[in-house]
């Protein structure tokens, strides 16, 4: 299924002309934000490559960026993981004299990552990291939620569209619906299968959901 088609379900459910669209676009979009925050997808695992600046510590990490990034650095054919420094470990170790030289660590700091020692010339750094899925659009009208869980983003979409219409009995009654959806209820609607692989390193997510 694609979003045109779930569009069309919304629709079709609330039958109201002023349900457009571009509001369902919205309401779609913001649930399927939530969904990846609740969750690293293994649909949601991404590897890009980036060169490193000679003379430069600090890289804005990617836009689409969620969480757990891994960093190794790729020279010929030998890539080595760099280990990551957490805490007051960069504190403890950075040298003050900013050394120069190839880089063995990283650490993360808000919207960057920082590399010790700074990079003496360009490197090849591939970026491993759990990233948010580009919005739904007229461009974009499929992606791993619409094809194999449309009905959670149409029971969501649909709640809000109630919610909009100031119909709080159906959208109480949509909202239940995606959440046992989400939750994994299989006796009364359904449940959400296996989406979860192995983290990319130790993390611990902060909600399991239910695995097929």
């Amino acid at each position: 299924m694609n979003v045109t088609d779930i569009i069309t379900q919304v629709q079709e459910t609330v039958d109201r002309k002023d349900v457009t669209p571009a509001r369902i676009y919205t309401w779609l979009n913001n649930r399927q934000r939530t969904i990846q925050q609740i969750e690293n997808a293994y649909f949601m695992n991404k590897t890009v490559t980036t060169p490193t600046i000679a003379g430069q510590r600090s890289y804005v990490v990617p836009l689409d960026y969620k969480d757990e990034l891994i960093i190794s650095l790729l020279d010929g054919n030998q890539r080595t993981i760099l280990p990551k420094w957490r805490s007051t470990e960069p504190e403890r170790h950075v040298s003050a004299n900013d050394r120069q030289g190839k880089p063995n660590n990283y650490w993360i700091w808000e919207e960057a990552y920082f590399l010790e020692p700074i990079p003496d010339k360009v490197y090849t750094l591939e970026l491993r990291y759990y990233s948010y899925l580009a919005d739904l659009s007229a461009t974009n009208l499929t992606n791993e939620f619409t094809k194999i869980f449309p009905d959670l983003l149409i029971s969501g979409a649909t709640a809000d569209a109630f919610t909009y219409l100031f119909e709080p009995t159906q959208a109480a009654i949509w909202e239940q619906k995606y959440g046992l959806f989400l939750l994994g209820d299989r006796v009364t609607v359904g449940y959400l299968p296996q989406i979860r692989k192995r983290s990319l390193s130790n993390y611990n997510p902060r909600m399991r959901l239910q695995l097929r």
